[in-house]
C-alpha cells in the first residue's frame, strides 16, 4: 500500500464548495427581526469581520442589502476567515435552505430551543480548489467528525483529505506528519510557518 505522501496532489482546477450550517445568533437582536423576514432560497453573503472585539475569526452573514441576519459559528468561520483573508478568487453563491420560525407542537425538546433558526447553504465557487484543500487539511485533519464537517459527500474534491484524516487516526499525533506539498503551500497562503 502506497503512502498518503506518495499519492498525493493538491487540486489546482476550480472546484465548488458546499456546505449546510446553522447560523449563530439569530434568535437575538438586532439578527432575530432580519433572520424572520428570510425566504428559503434567499442570496446571503459572508463578511468579514477582522476586528470584531470578540472574535478576530468572525464572519457575519447578510442579506445582499447589507442587513445582518446573524454569524457562523466559531468551528466554520475559523477556516473559512483563513480563505477569505488570504486567497480572493471566491465567488459567493449562498442561500438560505430552511429557516424554523418555532418549535414543532409535538417536540417537547424542540420548544428549549431558540428561535428563528436558520440553516444557510454555503456555496462557494473558488478560482482554485488548492486554497481551502490546503486549510481544511492544516486546520481540519484532527476532527473526529471531519467527513461531515467538511461534507466531503458533497465536495468530492475532498476525498483525498479522508485518506490524510485516516492516516493521522491511525498513527496519532505525535507520529503523524503533513506532506510536504500541503505544509509548502500552506506557507506560501497565509505566511505562517505553523498553523
Amino acid at each position: 500500500m502506497q503512502s498518503v505522501e506518495q499519492e498525493f496532489s493538491t487540486p489546482h482546477l476550480p472546484a465548488s464548495f458546499q456546505l449546510t450550517v446553522r447560523l449563530a445568533f439569530t434568535s437575538r437582536e438586532p439578527y432575530c427581526s432580519e433572520a424572520r423576514l428570510l425566504k428559503p432560497g434567499q442570496p446571503l453573503r459572508l463578511c468579514r469581520e477582522p476586528g470584531n472585539p470578540h472574535d478576530c475569526q468572525a464572519i457575519r452573514v447578510e442579506t445582499l442589502s447589507g442587513n445582518a441576519v446573524g454569524y457562523l459559528y466559531a468551528e466554520t468561520a475559523g477556516y473559512l476567515a483563513v480563505l477569505i483573508d488570504h486567497y480572493g478568487g471566491i465567488s459567493d453563491w449562498s442561500r438560505v435552505e430552511e429557516i424554523k420560525l418555532a418549535a414543532p407542537p409535538n417536540d417537547p425538546a424542540a420548544r428549549k430551543m431558540r428561535y428563528p433558526q436558520v440553516m444557510m447553504r454555503l456555496c462557494l465557487d473558488l478560482q482554485s480548489a488548492w486554497p481551502l484543500f490546503v486549510i481544511i487539511a492544516v486546520l481540519g485533519i484532527k476532527s473526529d467528525d471531519f467527513a461531515s464537517r467538511y461534507n466531503l459527500a458533497g465536495n468530492p474534491w475532498l476525498a483525498l483529505l479522508e485518506l490524510l484524516h485516516e492516516q493521522y487516526q491511525r498513527v496519532g499525533h505525535d507520529l503523524f506528519c503533513l506532506p510536504d506539498e500541503l505544509a509548502k503551500a500552506w506557507i506560501g497562503l497565509t505566511g505562517q510557518v505553523n498553523g
